[in-house]
């Protein structure tokens, strides 16, 4: 599952590290965001790039397993090649 596979890459990344928040909120639905940083490098990026997180920019979220989990075949039995 990719919750659990971004929560260990998480605890991997802040376990003796400094960890800096900033630009604490409330959110939508109370809950806290913010921003934050390991060691100075942003843990947002660092999901992203590690293909543990999808771009969210506020508004209606697409369905997140085309994104992260694109089909292997097609109706036909193969997916086609990029050039």
């Amino acid at each position: 599952m990719l919750a659990r596979s971004a929560k260990s890459f998480v605890k991997r990344l802040v376990e003796g590290r400094q960890v800096r928040l900033s630009n604490i909120r409330r959110g939508k639905y109370f809950r806290l965001i913010a921003q934050i940083q390991i060691d100075g490098k942003d843990l947002a990026q660092m999901l992203l790039d590690a293909g543990l997180a999808v771009p969210y920019e506020g508004k209606k979220r697409p369905d997140h397993t085309i994104l992260l989990h694109p089909p292997t075949s097609n109706a036909f039995g193969f997916m086609p090649q990029p050039l």
